[in-house]
C-alpha cells in the first residue's frame, strides 16, 4: 500500500509540474514589431524576448532603445506571469536601472505581445508578433 501510495504521490507532482509549465512554450519567443519612445515612433522593426524561468516568472528583454548612455537594451527582471482567460499578463513594479523607479505591464496569448513600460522620464510601448523560427 505504501508502494502504491508512493507512486501516485510522484504521479501526481510529475503531472502537475509538467502542466503547471506548460504555457511556458507558449509565451517566450522573440516578438517584433513596432515600438514608441515617449509617445514618438520610432523607425524600423524592433523586438522584445520573453524567456519565462517558471511557471510565474519571465525576463522581458527589449533590444535597441538607446533610453540612457551606454544601454542599448532594457532587461526587466522578475516579470509576474499570470495566467488570465485569453492568454497572460505580465507585470513589474522595481527598479531596472539602480535609483530609478520602474515600472511595466503587458499581454500575450503566444503569438502576439503589448509591453508598456515606464521609468523616470521613459515611456516605452512595444507591440510585436512572434516569428517562427526556422
Amino acid at each position: 500500500m505504501k508502494k502504491f501510495i508512493i507512486l501516485c504521490v510522484l504521479f501526481f507532482a510529475t503531472f502537475t509540474s509538467c502542466t503547471k509549465e506548460k504555457f511556458i512554450d507558449v509565451v517566450d519567443g522573440s516578438y517584433f514589431g513596432t515600438l514608441k519612445l515617449n509617445g514618438v515612433d520610432k523607425t524600423g522593426e524592433f523586438k522584445v524576448t520573453v524567456l519565462t524561468y517558471s511557471a510565474t516568472s519571465a525576463v522581458v528583454e527589449i533590444y535597441n532603445v538607446n533610453v540612457i548612455e551606454g544601454l542599448s537594451n532594457l532587461v526587466i527582471p522578475a516579470v509576474n506571469v499570470i495566467d488570465v482567460i485569453d492568454g497572460y499578463r505580465l507585470t513589474y513594479n522595481g527598479e531596472v536601472v539602480p535609483g530609478t523607479s520602474s515600472s511595466m505591464t503587458g499581454f500575450s496569448d503566444g503569438t502576439t505581445v503589448q509591453i508598456n513600460f515606464a521609468m523616470t522620464g521613459t515611456d516605452i510601448k512595444f507591440t510585436g508578433t512572434k516569428k517562427a523560427v526556422n
